[in-house]
């Protein structure tokens, strides 16, 4: 090789490197989006056997639960008003089998746990209250299904973690018994 074809080379090599040098870094690659943190998360039953049942197939399905609450119809504001507020702010809470009653004042304060109340109910609501639901905590968290007959088959809709517990518990509770 000659002097003049080395010096052409480190020439083209040192023009080489200022273009890269003035132009752009390469971006660095971005992690993939990670999936929100899972919390413990609170279930709040109807006082019956099919919301209860429920109840414990959501427990599982969960797998993160930090308790279980039942009550009959008539205290659904007292959880709100007392259990609920010394939860967490960030505890998911998942009720099971209620009905927005007395309405409007179950629908004002489901609003308030907007983005962590999810609401699982099998009772055939007037279109106001069901819409009022979805408005208040968001339709992609509420699940009712008025022709279900019951709360455990609107979870059981829902269940990705199915299991033979989880099968023969629906078919004990259903009275699907094997002989």
């Amino acid at each position: 090789e000659s002097e003049e074809d080395r010096l052409m080379r480190r020439e083209r090599e040192q023009r080489r490197r200022a273009r890269l040098a003035k132009g752009d870094p390469a971006p660095e690659p971005t992690p993939a989006p990670r999936p929100p943190p899972r919390r413990r998360a609170a279930l709040l039953a109807h006082a019956d056997r099919e919301s209860l049942a429920a109840a414990v197939l959501l427990a599982r399905e969960l797998r993160l639960v930090d308790a279980i609450w039942i009550y009959p119809q008539a205290d659904l504001m007292t959880f709100f008003r007392n259990v609920a507020t010394d939860l967490r702010e960030d505890t998911p809470i998942v009720v099971v089998g209620f009905t927005a009653s007395p309405a409007r004042e179950t629908l004002q304060t489901a609003s308030l746990y907007r983005d962590r109340l999810v609401w699982y109910a099998h009772h055939e609501w007037p279109p106001e209250d069901l819409e009022g639901l979805r408005v208040a905590i968001g339709a992609d968290a509420v699940h009712i299904d008025g022709a279900a007959g019951s709360a455990l088959a609107v979870v059981l809709a829902g269940c990705t973690r199915r299991s033979r517990f989880s099968d023969k518990l629906v078919d004990l509770l259903t009275g699907r018994f094997s002989t």
